[in-house]
Order: C-alpha cells, then structure tokens, then sequence
C-alpha cells in the first residue's frame, strides 16, 4: 500500500510544499531487488543491469518520482523475519546490503538524487531539482541481536527501524501472535534506549 503524505517544508526564504512518498519496501521492489539483498543472482551482474534513473517495472524510480510530482521517498530496506538463533549476522548483511544499494544508486545518478538525513537535506536537494531518498529498515530482525548496529545504520543514513513487521522478534511482539513478550522484550527496551540516544 502507497501512503502519500504532504508535508509543509518552510526554508530560510522561501515556504514549498513538498510530496513524500512515507514508506517504498526496498526489499519488495521486483526489479534486481533494488541492487542488494539478492539471494539467488549475482551482486555484481545486478549492478550491472539496474539503475533507479530507468523506467522500470519497480515500484519506485525517479521517472515515476518526477511523472507523479513527488519530491522524496523513504526506502526501506526490508527483509523477512527468520530464524532468531545466534546473532543474526546474515540478516544484518542482507541489510547492509540494502542500504548499500541504496547508496549506490544515489551516487550513480547524484545529478537527479541525493540521500537526505535530515528536512535540512531534503530542503536542499529539492532547491537542487533533485529527488530525495530517505533510508528506514522494517523489521527491527534486520539489526541483529548488537546495539552496535543501530549507530552503524545510522551512520549509513537510517533515519528510522520499525522493531517488528510480521512475526514477534527479540524486540517486541505484533497484534496478532502467541503475545512472547506482551510488548516489548527487555532487549527491545534496550533497544528503543539506543534508537533514541
């Protein structure tokens, strides 16, 4: 599901309004699976192939972005829940991953986009004609059993971790399962700690 959202960006002189698509799955997008993530083709042969500058059968790309007015996108890198035995270290690559593609992208085609962290970048790639790409990861699964993680995310430009998607986690449990921790787990306090330092 699309959720559009409109949101009044003021800047030092001028007062725009700017469209933000909230929430694109990185991990859904069909075509090379956004660059990253991909478990049954080649990284390499992946790159080659993809540029979110193209029209594609994906989701989102920036000819769809400047056809639909929209000025910024949230990607998500999203994987599937999985097991939760050790410390999570394939799902924090996959993640990586994504995030990594994301980057990627931004750089190939930095003359129509740019990553934004902040609405100050946001403000500024818009002033630019440029698309905006915000990065979020969905399903905290993705971060690992290591607080080191979300500050190493971070640094890669998350600018938000949802802690659970469909299935409860070492963080927290959803509406509808056996209910683990009733909430969030003592790890998903710690969790949200981080997050929020």
């Amino acid at each position: 599901q699309v959720v559009f959202q409109l949101i009044r960006v003021s800047a030092k002189f001028s007062t725009f309004l700017a469209v933000v698509l909230l929430h694109a799955g990185v991990g859904q997008i069909r075509v090379a699976d956004f660059l990253a993530g991909v478990q049954q083709r080649d990284r390499l042969a992946v790159l080659a192939g993809f540029s979110i500058a193209d029209r594609e059968r994906n989701r989102v790309n920036i000819p769809k972005m400047q056809e639909g007015k929209l000025d910024g996108v949230f990607l998500a890198a999203f994987i599937g829940q999985g097991k939760r035995d050790g410390l999570l270290q394939e799902a924090v690559q996959k993640v990586t991953g994504l995030i990594e593609g994301i980057r990627k992208q931004a750089e190939l085609n930095k003359d129509l986009c740019g990553i934004a962290v902040t609405n100050q970048d946001f403000i500024r790639l818009k002033n630019e004609g440029k698309k905006a790409f915000f990065i979020g990861i969905e399903n905290g699964y993705g971060i690992g059993k290591d607080l080191a993680n979300i500050a190493k995310f971070k640094a890669m430009g998350v600018n938000y971790i949802t802690l659970c998607h469909s299935y409860d986690n070492d963080f927290a449990t959803i509406h509808h399962t056996k209910k683990e921790w009733d909430g969030l787990s003592p790890f998903g306090e710690e969790v949200v700690k981080e997050m929020n330092r």
